[in-house]
């Protein structure tokens, strides 16, 4: 169990974070109310079974955090769950308002029903408080891919403007909300639309069974790549006569030297822009005397540069070099 930023006296509470391991969960009310807290951003519980041997750092109770004293992704010993979050898209540190939530609601149905028509066993259904969750039981080793990929998928085809699937809930060590404490993030602001409030189970199965690996594999494969980056963008500075070099503009190779950088292209007749050669500052070796002056413009210092290309007739020919002289 873990406690983020709690409170008391009316104001925060040092550490930040105060964690306890119980094998007795009947002992976690009165471990709570023991530290007789006013709030907490929130209170959370690993999904996944934990190492047992980490009971010896807080055996049934709360203990100030300290560095590595958590549960990290190494201490998890398989995965017995996939969560799938539906979070209310919104700035960060505050509470969901009450139509952000009833989106989030929409897609957690559409999640559902999706996956009630594929096949998936039912899940547990929860209120998080600002969004909600579907929690599907799996088994499944800790180090296994699979989840991540689900969970991209879920949002490839789900997400909105408005709602995304959360795909950063895929580690094994995830703490998911202690289902019936509130979610505190930022100011309690009714008036505002934006409470803190309850989270809460919603709906748990008589019967909670297992997704099927072979369905679990199946969404997994329908996960989508991410598309390669779209080249940047050029604009044309000058271009000379028929067979002379282009100068154009984009961004810089060297280490962000420059907001923009001359990229050099050969042009001829007809020809299509068969070369990108990208270049910062001093990226490429200078002849002497080869170069003219094209286009000036400025460093992000203020200052400005000269960009230089060759002057010399060039059909049919790569750029050679290009500088830009401080």
């Amino acid at each position: 169990v873990r406690i983020l930023e709690p409170r008391r006296g009316g104001r925060g509470y040092a550490p930040r974070v105060i964690y306890g391991y119980f094998d007795d969960p009947a002992r976690v009310p009165d471990a709570l109310n023991a530290l007789r807290l006013e709030g907490a951003k929130g209170i959370y519980i690993t999904l996944n079974p934990v190492n047992p041997a980490l009971l010896a750092r807080s055996h049934n109770k709360f203990t100030e955090a300290k560095d590595g004293q958590t549960t990290a992704d190494k201490d998890i010993l398989c995965r017995r769950w996939l969560l799938v979050d539906t979070d209310p898209k919104r700035p960060a540190g505050i509470s969901a308002s009450d139509e952000e939530k009833d989106h989030a609601h929409t897609r957690a149905r559409a999640v559902y029903t999706h996956l009630k028509e594929a096949g998936w066993p039912e899940p547990v259904a929860a209120d998080s408080g600002n969004g909600f969750h579907l929690l599907y039981r799996v088994d499944l080793p800790s180090d296994c891919e699979t989840v991540k990929q689900c969970l991209t998928a879920l949002d490839q085809k789900f997400s909105d403007e408005k709602t995304t699937v959360d795909t950063t809930v895929f580690n094994p060590a995830r703490i998911v909300k202690l289902y019936g404490t509130k979610a505190e993030k930022g100011d309690n602001c009714p008036d505002l639309a934006r409470p803190h409030r309850l989270s809460k189970l919603l709906r748990v199965p008589e019967k909670i069974e297992a997704v099927p690996t072979a369905l679990l594999d199946a969404l997994a494969a329908q996960a989508k790549a991410p598309a390669a980056a779209a080249a940047p963008p050029v604009t044309a500075l000058e271009t000379g006569a028929v067979g002379h070099a282009l100068a154009v503009l984009g961004p810089c190779a060297g280490a962000g030297v420059h907001r923009q950088a001359p990229i050099g292209l050969p042009v001829g007749t007809g020809d299509a822009l068969r070369r990108r050669l990208q270049v910062g500052s001093r990226c490429l070796p200078v002849q002497p005397g080869a170069y003219e002056p094209i286009r000036r413009h400025r460093h992000q210092t203020g200052r400005r540069s000269r960009v230089q290309v060759p002057a010399r007739r060039m059909q049919g020919q790569q750029l050679e070099g290009a500088e830009s002289q401080v």
